[in-house]
């Protein structure tokens, strides 16, 4: 059995759990704000082309990477309502934190951290 410790008992699993709901929230918030950024703002949004015409873009989650790029490019910016800048500045702020526990969970399978 492992030994206990910080990590094992605490880290491990925050970071789990944190990977696992981040990813699905991030999934989930970037299809709502694709979808009314492309109902309201049609113009503001340059849709990823995929490389292989059999790919959809729903299946290959390509709106994942469009809402990201118009949130690093602070394109979202130019929407009017509050509410959905918000939502913006959330779902960065979601993905960032699921990049966080992803990496630590990497770097204490590889035992750099202890």
């Amino acid at each position: 059995m492992a030994a206990s410790g910080l990590f094992i008992d605490i880290v491990l699993p925050v970071c789990i759990v944190t990977a696992f709901g981040g990813f699905f929230l991030l999934l989930g918030l970037s299809r709502l704000l694709y979808d009314y950024v492309e109902r309201n703002y049609g113009t503001m949004l340059n849709k990823t082309q995929s490389i292989s015409f059999m790919v959809d873009q729903d299946l290959a989650m390509a709106y994942v990477g469009d809402i990201w790029r118009l949130t690093r490019t602070g394109h979202f910016r130019r929407i009017e309502s509050g509410l959905w800048r918000g939502l913006f500045t959330v779902n960065a702020l979601i993905g960032i934190l699921t990049t966080v526990a992803l990496l630590v969970l990497a770097l204490g399978f590889l035992g750099l951290l202890r």
